[in-house]
């Protein structure tokens, strides 16, 4: 039920780009993760995003991504905010480089919330091409750092680094 809560404050949060933003788009992201020391996992991903200038977008990222190891596995849960620079703007080719702040939250196998969660950094890049007017395919790699893991006792641990490549359809409006 958690979920459907998250779900219900996407359209305030796309009228909310809509009004303070240009060219607000919407991103749908499927591709791998890759964390460093956990075995491979997926990653599932939505981009609301806005351009503040011709060049310069802001976006809210929410994905959720899969860690494993041979103990345990866990699901983890993050939204960040997002600054985008384009670097070709008016072509049909579109590369970008970014940046990212948000937060993690993490649950275990059996999908138990914990109320555990870190902050988290980014760093990403990609190229854009123009399938219409409207729709964009978007291939993106992003670099997340979840920073300061809490352990199973609740103390702050490591630093958990996460390659993430995705493949992602923009929708615009």
């Amino acid at each position: 039920m958690k979920s459907l809560r998250t779900l219900a404050l996407l359209p305030l949060t796309a009228a909310a780009a809509h009004a303070y933003m240009h060219s607000p788009s919407i991103e749908l992201q499927l591709g791998q993760s890759r964390p460093t020391g956990y075995d491979q996992g997926s990653v599932v991903g939505l981009n609301i995003a806005g351009q503040v200038s011709q060049s310069v977008g802001l976006g809210l990222n929410l994905s959720s991504k899969t860690i494993e190891d041979i103990n345990a596995g866990m699901k983890v849960r993050n939204a960040s905010l997002d600054l985008t620079y384009e670097l070709n703007p008016r072509g049909a080719i579109r590369p970008f480089i970014g940046a990212g702040l948000g937060y993690a939250w993490f649950s275990d196998a059996a999908g138990f919330t914990d109320s555990k969660g870190a902050t988290t950094t980014s760093v990403f890049g990609g190229i854009r091409f123009e399938l219409s007017r409207s729709v964009d395919i978007a291939f993106n790699v992003r670099n997340n750092e979840i920073l300061n893991v809490p352990d199973a006792t609740g103390a702050n641990g490591k630093t958990i680094k996460n390659w993430e490549s995705t493949v992602g359809l923009r929708f615009k409006f």
